[in-house]
């Protein structure tokens, strides 16, 4: 990374080593209004950092760094970029930049001396690039007095709880009377109207006889030759019963009675193969040795000498006679021959599609079957049958049923009883005038505050809240003189709380006390 640092003088400081963190120095330190100030106010302050440049813009990415003032917190923060090529820019191929903070301290800060903003990276703390906040005009508090208190008080009382019931019945008001309680009001609830209803005192007594039919045709039948008799649905029965099954069994153990018997039980089927025969020609070499005939020839000189005589005198002739003989003679040589030959082999199907099929087939073993011991057992076996049963029966009348009207309940409105009585089996039996009762029983015992406690009411506590009206004067903090009319009024509370009752004069005088205490100056 290659750093440069240019101030407001234009003088460059270069680093061209790498870093891997940075912070740049604070170039200025304003504040926005020079006040005066009174001391709970917040001075407005901006911080500006120095011009500083990045040969990169990835180089941003590893840049970590904020300011830390002495007192106040920082409300915003503001990057300004500067295009390269800028007329006045010392670092025309830079990109220059600058960060600007908006700081707010609290006026009352200043009156210890000056106040330091510094700068730092965020992976070193402890590095710090430091400026001074000029000093605003700040008022100081000359001195404040109570000019008016307006006073509210309540009380915390002991009141008993009630649960309340209401009711328009007579015989729910005796039943809460007897619970423990007591009637608060009565109140006029208009007309209680009574309904009877006709109801079924006695049933019906019948003779009945019954008969239980296993098919439905044998059923329609019977009710078809017996006209007063009458289908009567049906129903089901379950029979069970207990057999002794023969079971055989891998191993000897379990439920049941081992009978003695065994047997040899196959357990898995054996696995055959069915293979086909094929046929096919193929074209072999070998060797062998075999005899033949060689013919050759061998001729042989003979030099003859022969003396011949005359009138000269004798002389030796030199003839040469050649003699050519043939000669056959039995030789065996190793030679390398083809030959055609027919092959089979047998398969599921053939290893190319030249191979002719013969016609015949054989099948393989692939694997043996299996065998086990198994042992022969006595179990008790239960069964069960559901059936479906069809009913007939048949009704003599011996006892008709009794009905009478009998007092069903009461309404309070005349269009509900009307409707009701509409239906046949209802009717209206009396109108009578309604009653509302609300009735309470304690339930305990609870606080509550209220500002006007009740006659015989036990106060346990009582709250005094004092609401003040404070006028402060100011001076200014670098002459100490005091502006004309300068003052404002602020606003505080005083609470005083006490044991039991105390009257409203006495908690007046307590809150005025303390105000004064606390806040005349």
């Amino acid at each position: 990374m290659r750093l440069q640092l240019v101030d407001q003088q234009h003088q460059k400081t270069n680093s061209s080593y790498l870093l891997d963190w940075f912070a740049p120095e604070l170039a200025d330190a304003k504040i926005e209004d020079n006040g005066p100030f009174y001391p709970n106010e917040t001075v407005p302050i901006t911080i500006t950092s120095e011009r500083y440049y990045l040969t990169k813009e990835t180089y941003n990415e590893s840049l970590s760094f904020n300011i830390r003032p002495e007192h106040g917190s920082v409300v915003n923060r503001t990057l300004h970029k500067e295009k390269p090529g800028r007329v006045d820019d010392p670092e025309p191929e830079g990109r220059g930049r600058r960060h600007q903070w908006k700081i707010e301290v609290p006026a009352k800060a200043f009156r210890d001396g000056a106040i330091n903003v510094s700068s730092y990276p965020t992976a070193h703390p402890h590095v710090e690039y430091n400026i001074t906040v000029p000093q605003p005009t700040v008022y100081a508090s000359a001195y404040s007095e109570v000019t008016d208190i307006s006073t509210s008080i309540s009380y915390l009382v002991e009141r008993p709880r009630y649960t309340v019931k209401h009711t328009t019945s007579e015989q729910v008001r005796d039943d809460l009377l007897d619970a423990g309680y007591e009637v608060r009001r009565v109140d006029d609830a208009g007309h209680a109207y009574g309904l009877e209803k006709y109801v079924k005192t006695d049933p019906v007594e019948y003779d009945v006889d019954r008969r239980r039919f296993y098919e439905p045709e044998r059923q329609q039948f019977f009710l078809e030759s017996n006209p007063e008799w009458s289908a009567n649905g049906t129903t089901t029965e379950t029979q069970t019963w207990t057999t002794m099954e023969s079971e055989w069994r891998s191993d000897r153990g379990g439920a049941g009675t081992f009978t003695g018997d065994t047997r040899r039980k196959q357990v898995r089927d054996a696995e055959y193969r069915t293979e086909k025969e094929f046929r096919y020609e193929t074209t072999e070499t070998y060797e062998t040795t075999e005899t033949y005939e060689d013919t050759y020839t061998t001729t042989e000189q003979e030099i003859k000498l022969q003396e011949k005589c005359g009138m000269f005198g004798c002389r030796i002739y030199r003839t040469t006679v050649s003699t050519t003989k043939t000669h056959t003679v039995t030789r065996t040589r190793e030679v390398t021959r083809s030959r055609t030959v027919h092959r089979t082999y047998w398969s599921t199907r053939p290893h190319s599609h030249t191979h002719e099929y013969t016609g015949d087939i054989r099948r393989v073993t692939v694997r043996e079957p299996e065998y086990e011991r198994q042992y022969e057992y006595k179990v008790e076996q239960q069964h069960s049958e559901t059936r479906r049963v069809y009913l007939a029966e048949h009704r003599t009348l011996v006892d008709p049923a009794s009905y009478e009207w009998q007092s069903w309940k009461s309404v309070q409105s005349q269009f509900q009883a009307e409707s009701a009585a509409r239906s046949a089996n209802v009717r209206i039996s009396s109108i009578e005038p309604s009653k509302r009762w609300a009735l309470r029983k304690q339930a305990g015992t609870g606080t509550v505050r209220t500002s006007s406690p009740r006659t015989g009411e036990r106060v346990l506590k009582t709250f005094g809240r004092g609401d003040v009206t404070l006028t402060k004067y100011f001076a200014r903090e670098d002459t100490k003189q005091l502006p004309e009319m300068e003052s404002r009024e602020v606003y505080r509370t005083v609470e005083y709380t006490g044991a039991g009752m105390i009257d409203t004069a006495t908690i007046k005088d307590i809150l005025i006390e303390k105000s004064k205490e606390k806040y005349d100056e």
